[in-house]
């Protein structure tokens, strides 16, 4: 059975409309459900978070089912929803690919028109996403330096923090 989500829990925790929406949020004709606690519904939907086939990765709450019955508060999910994000981007691409200083283009056109493979791909809080090869790194971090949430690194198949990221840097440099 699915439940009505309240229009304010759905602007608070289910973040419509952003890349870290509910994934369990469902949309009726006049109103949402949870149906996080449907659980076919729920494999399905994380199986496909899993897969990068759905935009919607967030997984924000406990459940409103769960917060009506038992009055949970929000669990402390970004670093999930930051997970997911990459796992969609390591499916799909990043948005854009830095290909030189001052022009970003699409993850298929960078490859096949400018042979360029991003080594490192920022993670906005809005959930977009900038490639770079190694050597402009530097210059796509700086693009959105208070908005980048993480960083995929190539052939690395989970996200860094920004703050993990800053100290990978500082080893490495």
């Amino acid at each position: 059975m699915t439940t009505i989500v309240p229009i304010d829990h759905v602007k608070k925790f289910c973040k419509l409309g952003t890349i870290f929406c509910c994934r369990y949020l469902v949309g009726r004709k006049d109103s949402f459900e949870c149906a996080k606690g449907l659980p076919e519904i729920k494999i399905l939907l994380d199986q496909r978070v899993k897969n990068g086939t759905i935009r919607a990765v967030g997984d924000n709450c406990d459940g409103i089912e769960k917060i009506k019955s038992e009055g949970s508060t929000e669990q402390s999910s970004q670093d999930e929803n930051l997970i997911a994000i990459a796992r969609s981007i390591l499916a799909n691409g990043p948005r854009r690919v830095l290909v030189d200083d001052n022009y970003a283009v699409g993850a298929s056109q960078a490859q096949e028109m400018f042979d360029v493979t991003p080594d490192v791909i920022f993670i906005r809080d809005d959930g977009w996403s900038l490639g770079a090869p190694e050597h402009l790194a530097y210059q796509a971090e700086t693009l959105w330096t208070d908005k980048w949430i993480g960083v995929l690194l190539r052939g690395k198949t989970e996200p860094f923090t920004m703050a993990e990221y800053s100290k990978f840097r500082e080893v490495v440099s």
